[in-house]
């Protein structure tokens, strides 16, 4: 193996065209991974709003919960009634 990449390093290094493409190989390689780290930063930060979004959820049904099981059974049926569609029936 160390035969077959000898002559490629000693071209990339030697020659004015293998400079300038390792160079720019090397400022490309460094854009992918600018751009990698920005698309991974974005998707963990929508991981979190919708993390938060979730405990915000459960604690606004944990809250309702608390307040319908306060209720009496009558004061159940009359806010139930408001939900309720009367058509006439």
């Amino acid at each position: 193996m160390e035969t077959l990449f000898a002559p490629i390093f000693t071209w990339f290094a030697n020659s004015r065209v293998g400079r300038v493409v390792a160079e720019v190989f090397g400022a490309l390689c460094l854009l992918a991974l600018f751009v990698w780290r920005v698309f991974a930063a974005g998707k963990a930060s929508a991981v979190a709003d919708q993390d938060k979004a979730s405990a915000e959820n459960l604690r606004e049904r944990a809250e309702t919960d608390d307040k319908i099981a306060q209720l009496s059974d009558t004061e159940r049926r009359h806010h139930l009634r408001e939900w309720v569609r009367d058509d006439g029936r």
